[in-house]
């Protein structure tokens, strides 16, 4: 098995759920996907040119892509009755899916959204944070 299996597979999964065949290929879903999908790829007589087919028909969104998977980081939808963990999954999600299309976001972006999204009774290390956060600009002064 190739090194790159996992990334492959990660990369193969947004595509197909970005068009909307994601439970299908699982099994979750028996409605079959629109024949439109097909047509990227049904003259492809190797992998590189479906592969190629692909990435032109999807890279075309890749910007608008881009831009509503900012939003969704930057602006959580917060769910005060998901356990920590789930809205904690739901930010990596969106990480990976920001890494997985070239965006880099430093280690504080990605911590700056875990705490702004946590609970109000959490609000303690929401204050911790912000206040190690002055006494270490403080410090760089």
């Amino acid at each position: 098995m190739g090194k790159n299996y996992q990334d492959w597979k990660f990369a193969i999964q947004i595509v197909m759920h970005r068009a909307g065949c994601l439970t299908i290929a699982t099994g979750k879903n028996s409605e079959k996907p629109a024949t439109y999908q097909y047509n990227y790829i049904q003259n492809a007589k190797t992998g590189l040119e479906a592969w190629s087919a692909l990435q032109e028909a999807y890279n075309k969104n890749m910007y608008a892509n881009c831009i509503t998977l900012k939003r969704k980081f930057y602006t959580p939808a917060h769910n005060p009755n998901a356990l920590i963990h789930e809205n904690t999954n739901h930010i990596t999600n969106l990480v990976e899916c920001l890494k997985s299309i070239s965006v880099t976001l430093s280690d504080d972006d990605i911590i700056d959204v875990l705490i702004i999204n946590l609970r109000p009774q959490l609000s303690v290390y929401h204050q911790l944070a912000l206040d190690t956060a002055d006494t270490q600009a403080h410090r760089s002064c």
